[in-house]
């Protein structure tokens, strides 16, 4: 999530349990193909199939894995959603 995270950088997340999530929300996702993977990303996108679109912010679409590689990931395979402020 560089650059609006660092390395090493630490966030409280909230896990999910009826959290209403929006476009421009930073949430805890389960990676699509890497089993035991979690991944950090903005949604960009909220389709009407319970469905978003993750994107790094990172603008280097080599230094990242994202929905720009992986496509649509369901809700249920989120986690959690970033609770401190920016």
């Amino acid at each position: 999530m560089l650059p609006t995270f660092l390395n090493g950088e630490t966030r409280i997340f909230q896990l999910i349990q009826n959290i209403e999530l929006n476009v421009g929300d930073i949430v805890l996702a389960k990676h699509p193909f890497k089993k035991n993977i979690k991944i950090v990303k903005r949604i960009t996108k909220i389709n009407k199939s319970s469905s978003v679109f993750l994107e790094g912010d990172n603008p280097s679409l080599n230094e990242t894995s994202d929905s720009r590689s992986f496509g649509y990931v369901k809700k249920k395979d989120i986690i959690a959603k970033l609770k401190d402020a920016l």
